[in-house]
């Protein structure tokens, strides 16, 4: 596959936002019940055997969300990823400031994405993470396109490094198919920014939900820029179905939820079942 020739590069971009993604539909929704009824969510507790990761969340004073922390061990390995949400005054995010392990292990402190808004469309545009690595500087730019409603139906991923040449070549392109509830379908394809060619599929997402609130809304917008688009949703996910196209399925499961609400209608407790492997996970949500 084509794709292989950048993917070393690529993922060394990309893994400034994998840890917000790859655990972002679970915890969204144990069977040990969880805390006060209130407007806002302050922490999601998910085991799975002796394993336990906590989502905390902070807000500023109008309640926007300004920060997810993330900690614990999932299949015994230790997780510590930390999102700062940065806001100006009229509350528009300008930048995000991660640290988790990864990054660490390639010798960086922290990562800064600058978040683009265009005041007259009311919506952002772009997100842009320069990283220097081999001694190039590579710049990943994801650039958001809306429909008519204000949902965000792609993003396509831009990768500027002196080894492509002088100007942004892309290389990925994420496909949001938009409910009522929430994202129904995403679409993810790759193409080689080297070589070329034509965009090839390596994976879809499938959703369902319950109807019921989720105990964290954010505008499409913003949930796209700090890389959780999952967070648009309006309702708890009660199934996802991973579609490992590249790898011919290998890499392919599901997750089913149920849940126990409270009497908001917001989640109290949720059980997830993945499979294959029966792997089941015991999530609690905590309010104020």
């Amino acid at each position: 596959m084509r794709i292989k020739l950048f993917t070393t590069l690529f993922l060394f971009g990309t893994v400034i936002i994998s840890c917000q993604k790859e655990i972002s539909f679970d915890n969204n929704g144990g069977n040990s019940g969880g805390g006060t009824t209130g407007d806002l969510v302050t922490r999601i507790v998910s085991k799975v055997g002796t394993d336990s990761t906590v989502n905390e969340y902070e807000y500023d004073s109008n309640k926007r969300l300004i920060r997810e922390k993330i900690s614990g061990v999932s299949q015994a390995v230790a997780i510590n990823n930390d999102l700062r949400i940065i806001r100006n005054s009229a509350g528009i995010i300008t930048s995000t400031i991660q640290k988790n392990a990864e990054l660490i292990a390639q010798g960086l402190d922290s990562a800064v994405s600058r978040i683009n808004y265009d005041a007259a469309s009311n919506r952002y545009t772009s997100r842009v993470i320069e990283i220097s690595f081999f001694g190039l500087t590579t710049i990943d730019s994801t650039v958001f396109i809306y429909d008519a409603g204000g949902k965000v139906i792609r993003e396509e991923d831009y990768l500027s490094n002196p080894a492509f040449g002088s100007f942004p070549l892309l290389a990925a392109k994420t496909e949001y198919t938009n409910g009522s509830s929430g994202i129904t379908q995403t679409n993810i394809s790759f193409s080689d920014p080297i070589a070329g060619g034509p965009f090839e599929l390596l994976a879809t997402v499938k959703y369902t939900y319950d109807g019921k609130v989720s105990p964290l809304i954010l505008p499409p917008g913003e949930a796209a820029v700090i890389a959780r688009t999952d967070l648009s949703a309006t309702s708890n996910g009660t199934k996802m179905e991973f579609e490992d196209i590249a790898n011919g399925g290998a890499g392919s499961f599901t997750n089913t939820l149920v849940y126990t609400y409270n009497s908001k209608n917001k989640p109290l407790s949720a059980v997830s079942t993945q499979t294959p492997g029966n792997i089941v996970s015991n999530i609690s949500f905590y309010y104020k």
